[in-house]
């Protein structure tokens, strides 16, 4: 039976979210509810099998050219998904047969409908060969998927256990040397973390910090696009925003984590310390990662360490290193 490429009605959205929760490669950045969050165009297609959905695609494309897939400010993760359904084998070999004809289906239908495309798959994706295959014999480079091979780290707080011993608590014992080092500091200090829904806390901290980073307009355009995220997941009620106050009752320091059915994703972060109070990055995400455990919620995507200072840092706290993949191909009559 062939597959075909069917567009979701946004009628259809609340039933995609619910998929997307029960899809092994699902992330909040594929639900249309984040999506929408971002205020950007996008589109989501069902693979079908006769009746039946059996995977997914997400896709963000520019506005003034829909032919064009892009990859908007923090949506992490997005491309394709498989969904489960009842007809799941528990072989093995056949279900990467299978996995493996859906994603040769998929890159045929995405370079037919885009000149363009930019996705960024989850880490849950392993296989990827329909796109490096694709132009598999053509000498000329711009006709292949350029690959970006990028990382992420995938942080277990299950044994964070809050009642228990610090020195005694299985996630403590698992953070490098100087993050233990700076949770005690933090203790030892008496740092204040708490989450508040005040978002403006937030964003005057963020402005206060950057405005020396970056072209005045682009951190406006940046804060509006986070603003958009923030009060669109809080609706969804799957955000928290953390605080940190150093000894002088001054915030310095401010987190931003998102959740799904599956795990929590770190999405911003800002710190005004000093060179002293270093130790309170640290600090504030260990309270963070306690107080969400609360929810129910047993892994961390810290989500990208694919600098060397900000790689270093959350490697240190003991999540397993994830590989994901960026897939590039532009087209002829496409400019970037």
């Amino acid at each position: 039976m062939k597959y075909s490429l069917v567009n979701i009605k946004k009628t259809e959205y609340q039933k995609w979210d619910k998929l997307v929760d029960n899809s092994n490669e699902g992330t909040i950045f594929h639900k249309a509810s984040y999506l929408n969050a971002l205020n950007i165009e996008f589109t989501i297609f069902y693979v079908m099998k006769g009746s039946n959905p059996i995977a997914g695609i997400t896709i963000a494309f520019d506005s003034l050219n829909k032919r064009k897939a892009v990859l908007p400010d923090y949506l992490i993760y997005n491309g394709p998904i498989f969904l489960k359904n009842n007809s799941t084998s528990s072989n093995i070999a056949k279900t990467h047969s299978k996995q493996f004809a859906i994603m040769d289906f998929v890159v045929e239908e995405l370079t037919n409908r885009y000149d363009t495309i930019i996705i960024q798959m989850s880490p849950g994706i392993k296989d990827i060969r329909p796109f490096l295959w694709f132009n598999y014999h053509s000498e000329n480079i711009n006709d292949k998927f350029k690959v970006d091979v990028r990382y992420t780290s995938l942080l277990n707080i299950d044994k964070i256990n809050d009642d228990a011993d610090l020195e005694e608590n299985q996630c403590f014992k698992q953070l490098g040397y100087s993050r233990r080092q700076e949770v005690r500091y933090g203790i030892k200090n008496k740092v204040k973390v708490y989450e508040n829904s005040e978002n403006d806390i937030f964003f005057s901290l963020y402005r206060d910090v950057m405005k020396d980073k970056f072209d005045p307009v682009y951190l406006e355009k940046l804060l509006k696009t986070i603003k958009y995220v923030i009060e669109g997941m809080q609706q969804e009620k799957v955000l928290r925003v953390y605080y940190a106050k150093n000894s002088n009752g001054d915030i310095v320091s401010s987190v931003v984590f998102c959740w799904d059915s599956k795990r929590a994703y770190y999405l911003f972060g800002v710190n005004k310390i000093s060179k002293d109070e270093r130790y309170i990055g640290s600090f504030i995400l260990w309270q963070a990662f306690k107080d969400l455990r609360k929810l129910d919620i047993q892994e961390i995507d810290l989500e990208g360490v694919n600098s060397p200072d900000r790689g270093w840092f959350k490697l240190s706290f003991g999540g397993d290193l994830s590989p994901y993949y960026r897939l590039n191909l532009v087209g002829e009559s496409s400019s970037e």
